[in-house]
């Protein structure tokens, strides 16, 4: 009786040793299998059978830094799958990662590509501005931004351009937007703008005008010496923020003008006052007004 019972334990006991290590690791996978840096991918790991009443432990490992699965992932009694995370870190160039999983003799393994950040585009609107206004820019990347999200820096040769030294792309946002205000130009010129991130590189642009006179009329064109009068300039489009300074001059002592006249931000149209002396005999003067390369000049006929 004793024989039997100690024979029908070992049988008992060496089918749970089977059972336990039949349960293998049978495949690993992850999706997606190609993300940016600092993205979580959702993994998952499938046994060959489902799991004992205790469960099955399996370890985990990665061959690169840059992606990292939990240390051990526990299939539940009853399954025969586990799913997990696997985060990841930004990385400067394309990498792969081998992600394992063992337990016992049974070993799977996946890859997972990890790819830096790439911009796509930097765009501008409007794409040209009168120097002053206010342009709005736009930044875009291949895929989503991590979940920390990416500093992207921008850089121009021209001065005038007036934007920020940084855009920041929030994560899960495939681009970002930003608004800025340039400065006024003397000249019109073209702002060439550059972004970077990591080694990604793109490049954008717009051109900027400066502000001309459109038209520089006097009250009269002819006046007896000793008279006053005024005159009136109208710029293409409004001064930008600070205004802008405007530059008077008259070819004759008989006809006095302010040597500068300032027009205010927002508007575009300004007059200001003609004094002139007496004189024996008709004299002509010509009055200029000069806004950067802008000039324009009326001509004012003092009589005795």
């Amino acid at each position: 009786m004793r024989s039997l019972i100690r024979t029908l334990l070992f049988v008992v006991v060496a089918f749970g040793a089977a059972g336990a290590q039949a349960q293998t690791v049978r495949g690993l996978e992850v999706s997606p299998t190609a993300i940016i840096g600092g993205v979580s991918v959702q993994g998952k790991v499938v046994l060959s059978e489902k799991a004992g009443t205790s469960g099955l432990v399996v370890t985990m490992t990665s061959s690169n830094l840059a992606a990292t699965p939990p240390l051990t992932v526990k299939v539940p009694s009853g399954s025969s799958s586990m799913s997990f995370s696997i985060s990841t870190k930004a990385v400067p160039k394309l990498t792969t990662a081998t992600i394992k999983a063992q337990a016992g003799k049974g070993i799977a393994e996946t890859a997972l590509t990890i790819k830096p950040a790439e911009l796509i585009a930097l765009d501008f609107n409007p794409g040209i501005v009168l120097g002053g206004n206010t342009v709005t820019g736009i930044v875009a990347i291949a895929d989503v931004a991590p979940s920390g999200g990416l500093t992207v820096v921008l850089s121009s040769s021209s001065t005038a351009w007036g934007g920020p030294s940084s855009v920041f792309v929030p994560g899960g946002a495939s681009a970002t937007q930003f608004s800025f205000t340039t400065k006024a130009v003397i000249v019109n010129s073209l702002a060439t703008v550059t972004a970077r991130y990591e080694g990604s590189i793109v490049s954008g642009g717009f051109t900027i005008e400066s502000n001309s006179i459109h038209s520089f009329t006097l009250s009269s064109t002819e006046v007896t010496g000793g008279t006053d009068l005024t005159g009136t300039i109208d710029l293409v489009a409004p001064a930008p923020l600070g205004g802008l300074k405007i530059e008077l001059s008259s070819n004759k002592t008989v006809a006095d003008v302010p040597k500068v006249i300032v027009i205010l931000a927002g508007t575009k149209t300004i007059t200001f006052n003609i004094s002139t002396t007496a004189v024996n005999k008709d004299t002509t003067a010509s009055i200029t007004a000069k806004l950067f390369s802008s000039k324009a000049t009326a001509s004012l006929t003092v009589t005795p």
